[in-house]
């Protein structure tokens, strides 16, 4: 499928791969911002002087997927969430539609992105450091990237973070993990894995 340049794409004649955006937009907010999204645009297309052709969506490497590790310019984030445990911080920018809109939902989340007081789009979070370190499993849990692997290790922090954001799906899982994963064995790990995360529960 090829599309006509005129005044949105303007391509070098001797470089295929140099094209610039022409955008008609008065009044940018952002332009740095815009240019980075039309770059990440132009780097789909097949440029040349007078056209530009345009790959097969149905490929699946030209489909961007949401993805919570990649740029969150190019990935078009629209939250961030920060974590801390005591001893520092992490910034994770993620999408809204992938932490409270499906059946994997966080009802946290939803309730944090409908509270209109919050006009930075911020979640400023504190967790056990255990906690902390399974955060990056919860977000790779959400977006589908990764089959998520319970085992003794990681179950009672999956199972408080999950609590903590009520993640109803996941909780019932690593629940149901632990039922059949505790023993005589395992029982002192998961003591003081409780302890770390100071789940008075379990």
């Amino acid at each position: 499928m090829n599309i006509s340049l005129i005044e949105l794409i303007s391509c070098s004649p001797t470089k295929s791969n140099l094209c610039t955006m022409k955008p008609k937009i008065d009044n940018l907010i952002n332009r740095k911002e815009i240019e980075r999204v039309a770059d990440s645009f132009l780097s789909k297309l097949q440029c040349s002087y007078t056209q530009c052709t345009v790959p097969d969506p149905a490929n699946d490497d030209y489909i961007e997927k949401l993805d919570w590790r990649k740029d969150p310019i190019r990935n078009h984030s629209d939250w961030t969430v920060i974590i801390r445990d005591g001893k520092g911080s992490k910034k994770y920018h993620v999408h809204k539609a992938q932490l409270a809109g499906w059946e994997k939902r966080s009802e946290f989340f939803a309730k944090e992105f409908t509270d209109k007081s919050n006009t930075m789009n911020v979640s400023d979070v504190y967790l056990p450091n255990p906690a902390a370190e399974v955060f990056p499993l919860l977000l790779d849990y959400f977006y589908d990237l990764k089959t998520l692997d319970f085992n003794t290790k990681n179950a009672a922090a999956l199972r408080y973070i999950s609590n903590y954001f009520d993640v109803r799906d996941l909780y019932g899982k690593v629940v149901k993990f632990m039922e059949s994963d505790l023993t005589i064995k395992t029982a002192p790990s998961y003591i003081l894995a409780a302890e770390a995360v100071m789940d008075k529960e379990l």
